[in-house]
């Protein structure tokens, strides 16, 4: 493999295809969006919270992420699940006790 190698040009169409489609370039846009935001607050937590121990915790949360990525797809589903009912429990429960349903 020649890392020097340049382009032929006299090949009048390049083998490359597009294979987004437009689903998938709304999610690219939200997941830029959702990673600017994290790496924002991320910035200005240490520059205005944090020391040095921002850097400690960072480390410790990508070693847990890593631990995470060689969990199984069975593992992934229970995990979803049980946040699935967490967030419909904790929903439920605070829609009945709050002072919305108490109005109706």
């Amino acid at each position: 493999m020649n890392i020097f190698r340049t382009k032929d040009f006299s090949l009048s169409k390049t083998e490359m295809h597009r294979h987004l489609k437009l689903w998938d370039l709304i999610l690219l846009g939200i997941g830029a969006m959702v990673g600017t935001g994290i790496f924002t607050i991320t910035g200005t937590a240490a520059a205005t919270l944090a020391g040095p121990a921002l850097v400690v915790s960072i480390v410790i949360s990508a070693i847990c992420v890593s631990f995470m990525l060689q969990y199984t797809l069975e593992t992934w589903i229970a995990f979803v699940l049980a946040l699935v009912i967490g967030v419909i429990t904790y929903f439920t429960y605070g829609y009945k006790n709050s002072t919305l349903s108490k109005n109706q």
